[in-house]
């Protein structure tokens, strides 16, 4: 008989969760003079939006299942508690998806870090449901993925 896997994972990110304001800064680039193109603007994760990418992608990694299931459809529910009530409940819904997913960031020149998320892909994700709460004290974001369609394994054929 063969184990069934796990179907979710439910982890913990202590801290303020950040928001899509405060993670990314716009730039602006700016060729050089010989080049013949024209300057133009582009977005660029913060350090705080970084750190807070990491958090999310080590504590998945830490509490993802040793047979998850990474070629599913998922299912994402996140609590989001604040130490104010003046952030949005929507603020850091892309870039935790961003940090569930596979990704490689840079934080220092030439170091570049890579992630393996719970799913390659946040376009796996079907639903994503967020809620705001207040926690002066503990500050935190409660994630959980479940897998949208049950684990079946597959026989192979014998030789």
């Amino acid at each position: 008989m063969i184990a069934p896997r796990e179907s979710e994972v439910t982890f913990i990110v202590p801290g303020n969760p950040v928001s899509q304001n405060r993670a990314w800064t716009i730039i602006t680039w700016k060729p050089r003079p010989d080049s013949g193109q024209e300057p133009h603007a582009s977005l660029k994760l913060t350090r705080e939006g970084a750190e807070f990418k990491i958090a999310v992608a080590a504590a998945a990694a830490q509490y993802r299942p040793n047979e998850w299931d990474r070629e599913n459809e998922y299912i994402v529910e996140v609590i989001y508690f604040y130490d104010s009530r003046r952030p949005d409940v929507d603020g850091p819904g892309k870039l935790l998806l961003d940090a569930l997913a596979d990704f490689e960031i840079e934080l220092q020149r030439n170091r570049p870090m890579r992630f393996t998320g719970l799913f390659p892909n946040d376009r796996r994700v079907w639903r994503f449901t967020q809620q705001r709460e207040l926690d002066q004290v503990n500050p935190r974001a409660e994630i959980t993925v479940k897998l949208r369609r049950p684990w079946k394994p597959v026989q192979k054929e014998l030789l």
